[in-house]
């Protein structure tokens, strides 16, 4: 939808507290797709997989593929019994098709994300869906972070970054439905202090939903 020049969301965005269980229960029973699948491997493996998503789609789905172009993630993940195929999600050809792809804290790292995503859809069966989660540049730790710092903190391989309404625009080019938005915080448990800031933005998201750490967009095929 547009309005005034303006990609204006299709379904009003929602605020959802379990992001991992809510992918899960998405996948339960499906063939899924996990792009980024090596991505923080050496934290989750061998001692912490229990938090991986990786792993915890290997619990519920049907079939798990991992991409990832990550050559000594992909590497560290085999020597750990877990196999990661190295593809490039903007180029790849799996020739197969996927009920459910999930691209998690990926499309901020992509080249060209206008070629990854058609290319991830050309990959998804006609009823599946696409579910791409991306920190959000409108979330109260990089608002406090440019006021407090005079910069927003950004990774070095971040190249982009979106709102949901850059989702919407680019299913409005590629006749694409975005189905679903939902806004989310992660809680980072790699140490104790990350865990309690994590905590303290989670319990701003709930009553600003739209300054949350990330959000959730869920991408179907059109009906064209």
């Amino acid at each position: 939808m547009m309005r005034k020049g303006l990609a204006r969301l299709e379904s009003k965005p929602r605020r959802i507290r379990d992001i991992v269980s809510y992918i899960c229960d998405i996948a339960k029973g499906r063939d899924v797709l996990n792009v980024g699948a090596s991505g923080g491997v050496e934290f989750y493996l061998p001692d912490n997989k229990e938090v991986w998503l990786h792993y915890r789609l290997s619990i519920v789905a049907n079939e798990v593929v991992g991409i990832d172009i990550d050559e000594d993630s992909i590497r560290y993940a085999k020597q750990n019994g877990v196999q990661i195929l190295c593809h490039n999600c903007e180029s790849m050809n799996l020739g197969r098709t996927f009920d459910v792809i999930v691209m998690s804290e990926v499309i901020e790292h992509l080249d060209a994300p206008g070629k990854g995503v058609p290319t991830l859809m050309n990959h998804l069966k006609r009823n599946g869906k696409l579910l791409i989660t991306t920190p959000n540049p409108a979330s109260i730790g990089i608002l406090l972070k440019t006021l407090l710092k005079g910069n927003p903190g950004v990774y070095y391989d971040h190249v982009t970054c979106f709102f949901p309404e850059n989702l919407q625009a680019m299913c409005n080019r590629f006749g694409y439905e975005l189905s679903q938005v939902f806004f989310f915080d992660h809680i980072d448990r790699r140490t104790k202090m990350l865990q309690f800031k994590s905590k303290i933005f989670q319990t701003f998201g709930l009553f600003l939903p739209k300054m949350s750490q990330s959000f959730l967009g869920i991408i179907e095929h059109g009906n064209n």
